[in-house]
């Protein structure tokens, strides 16, 4: 399940997964869709 959520979030540009590390790249979104 968590890495289904992290696929969607980076296919959605709020995040980039590489080998072992996971850059936010929009948080603004990401504190939004939190408040959902």
């Amino acid at each position: 399940v968590i890495t289904r959520m992290l696929r969607y979030f980076q296919s959605e540009g709020l995040v980039k997964l590489s080998r072992g590390k996971i850059t936010i790249l929009d948080s603004k979104r990401l504190e939004t869709l939190q408040r959902s």
